[in-house]
C-alpha cells in the first residue's frame, strides 16, 4: 500500500498467505484478491486506509463508509462440518473505525439520528456478553458475538448493528447495552467518539438494501409501528417475568393458582403449552412478539393486518398490565 501516490510502498500482507496472486479488484470499499490456489482473500472496508493521512491528535474518528441495511441470512440449515474450508463473513452493520494514541478509560461511542437524538450509546465499561457453548440452544457457529470498544493504543473497529437498544424488560440474555431492539431506518446519522472527555464527530449514511425497493415513507411507518409494539410489549413481558418469579416463592396455593390463572405463566420447560385464554399476559406477550417480527422482520411498510392486530392487542395488553399491577399490590 502507498500513501503518497506510489513514491513509497509498505507491506499490507496481514494474514494473506505467501502465494501466487492472479487477480486483484477493489470492489467498492473492499479489496478482493484471487490466488492461484482457487481461493479468495478479502480485506473488508479499506476506508481507514484512504483517510490515514488525515489522522492527527490524541484520537481520531474516521469518516465511516456508507452502511447498507442488509439483514443477516438467519437460519440457513446445519453449519458446515469443521473439516470444510470456510471463513467467517464480515459482520453486518456500520463500521466505526478510530485511533487512540494512548490508553484511555472509558471510551464511548454514541449514535445520533438526523435530529441529534440519541439512538444508542456504547461504553468500554459495558460488560460484553460471552456465549457459553454449553448453554446455547443453537450451534455456536450461529452466535455472532457483539463488537466491543477497545481502549488500548492503536487502531480499532467497532460495529454498530444498525439497531436501537432493546428495552430492559425485553433483554432476555442480559446483554445490557448490547441487546438489540428494532432496526434503525435508512437515513443520516452521526457517530460521536468520546476519548478523555474530547468528542469526535463524523457523519454516517445508512442506506437501504439495494436489492429491495421500499420508499422512505414506508421505512418510517415500519419504524414507528415497530417502536409502538415494542413499547407496548415491554411492560407485558416485565409483568409476565415478575409473575414467573413470584409463583416460585408463594406458598399459599389459592394465591399461586390465582397468579397462574391471571397470567397463564408456566415453567420454562413447558414453554410449548398453548395459552388458555386470549387475555392472559403470556398470550398477549406472544402475540405482540409475533407482531413485532411481522412488522420489523422484513423491509416493507406495515400490512393492514399488522396494524389491525396491534390496534386490537394494545388495549388488551394495557388492561392486563393494569390488572396485574393492582393484583400484585395485594400479594404479601
Amino acid at each position: 500500500v502507498s500513501f503518497d501516490d506510489g513514491d513509497h510502498w509498505q507491506s499490507l500482507q496481514m494474514n494473506l498467505p505467501v502465494t501466487s496472486i492472479r487477480d486483484i479488484d477493489v470492489h467498492g470499499d473492499d479489496v478482493v484478491i484471487a490466488t492461484h490456489g482457487r481461493a479468495f482473500w478479502i480485506l473488508d472496508n479499506v476506508t481507514p486506509l484512504r483517510q490515514s493521512t488525515d489522522v492527527t491528535g490524541d484520537a481520531y474518528l474516521f469518516v465511516p463508509a456508507t452502511a447498507y441495511r442488509e439483514r443477516p441470512a438467519g437460519f440457513t440449515g446445519s453449519p458446515w462440518p469443521k473439516d470444510e474450508a470456510l471463513a467467517p463473513n464480515p459482520p453486518m452493520g456500520a463500521y466505526i473505525d478510530y485511533v487512540i494514541r494512548s490508553a484511555s478509560q472509558p471510551v464511548t461511542i454514541e449514535i445520533l439520528d438526523a435530529n441529534d437524538q440519541l439512538v444508542r450509546r456504547y461504553s468500554s465499561s459495558d460488560k460484553v456478553p460471552v456465549a457459553d457453548p454449553a448453554k446455547l440452544k443453537v450451534a455456536p457457529e450461529w452466535f455472532v458475538p457483539p463488537s466491543s470498544i477497545s481502549t488500548s493504543p492503536g487502531m480499532h473497529r467497532f460495529i454498530w448493528p444498525l439497531r436501537y437498544p432493546a428495552p430492559a424488560a425485553l433483554d432476555e440474555a442480559h446483554k445490557g447495552a448490547f441487546a438489540d431492539g428494532v432496526w434503525a431506518p435508512p437515513g443520516n446519522y452521526k457517530v460521536v467518539l468520546t476519548v478523555n472527555g474530547t468528542r469526535y464527530t463524523q457523519p454516517l449514511n445508512v442506506v437501504a438494501d439495494p436489492r429491495v425497493s421500499v420508499s422512505a415513507s414506508a421505512y418510517a411507518e415500519q419504524f414507528a409501528l415497530a417502536r409502538q409494539i415494542e413499547s407496548t410489549r415491554a411492560p407485558v413481558h416485565a409483568a409476565l417475568t415478575e409473575a414467573g418469579e413470584l409463583v416460585k416463592t408463594v406458598t399459599d396455593e389459592p394465591m399461586k393458582n390465582r397468579i397462574t390463572e391471571m397470567t397463564d405463566v408456566v415453567p420454562e420447560e413447558q414453554w410449548y403449552l398453548a395459552p388458555r385464554t386470549t387475555t392472559s399476559l403470556r398470550f398477549l406477550d406472544s402475540e405482540l412478539a409475533k407482531l413485532a417480527d411481522a412488522v420489523d422482520g422484513s423491509d416493507a411498510a406495515p400490512s393492514a393486518d399488522a396494524r389491525e392486530g396491534y390496534a386490537k392487542a394494545k388495549p388488551l395488553a394495557e388492561a392486563a398490565v393494569k390488572a396485574w399491577t393492582e393484583f400484585r399490590g395485594t400479594v404479601k
